[in-house]
């Protein structure tokens, strides 16, 4: 008896894992850029006054 492992599956599998799961990484990464921006943008205007 042996184990084998089909690498090409394997990578098939994980690109489309991968490739379903990017847009929610992507939302969630701009999301926080986008609070991180305002955030700064708000603490320039309030250094500026």
């Amino acid at each position: 008896m042996s184990f084998d492992i089909d690498l090409d599956q394997l990578l098939s599998s994980a690109s489309q894992i991968f490739n379903g799961l990017w847009p929610v990484f992507a939302l969630v990464a701009g999301l926080g850029l986008g609070v991180a921006l305002a955030k700064f943008i708000a603490a320039a205007i309030s250094n500026a006054f």
